[in-house]
């Protein structure tokens, strides 16, 4: 089989559905830029801001397993 150097023309109906499917199609959606924290947690020393982002994530832990076992009680 012996397929044409070049593709036939596109018919009426084709273009006009190019055009439709064109005008249809939804616009990319925008990234989205995820914020920053503008001031540091020890004012700008990266070793001593990473470990207190450390201790408190671990701080977090150990409350909220207190809080499960029923060592804590949170009242409102």
């Amino acid at each position: 089989m012996v397929l044409p150097l070049s593709c036939p023309a596109p018919t009426t109906v084709e273009r006009v559905e190019q055009r439709l499917l064109g005008a249809i199609q939804a616009p990319a959606p925008k990234k989205v830029t995820r914020r920053v924290d503008k001031q540091p947690f020890a004012g700008g020393d990266p070793l001593l801001d990473g470990a207190v982002r450390l201790f408190s994530i671990a701080l977090r832990h150990v409350y909220a397993a207190l809080w499960r076992v029923g060592v804590l009680e949170v009242q409102a």
